[in-house]
């Protein structure tokens, strides 16, 4: 319900309230998807940050030996 100028209340209208439901849907579901495009990023930035550096004392302990 909302306040009509008039200062009584008054029901949305179900067509009124549907578009409303669907903007706020979309805008939610835009949302998700840019957070998670930026953790798939952080995930793998992390990712080779830690597996390069053993990778390479892999590759040097193999050489060693």
């Amino acid at each position: 319900m909302t306040k009509a100028s008039t200062g009584g209340f008054h029901r949305r209208s179900l067509l009124k309230t549907t578009a409303t439901a669907a903007l706020t849907r979309a805008h939610v579901r835009h949302e998700v998807m840019e957070i998670r495009a930026l953790l798939d990023r952080t995930y793998l930035n992390c990712r080779e940050a830690v597996h390069k550096p053993l990778y390479e004392r892999h590759l040097f302990v193999e050489a060693a030996e």
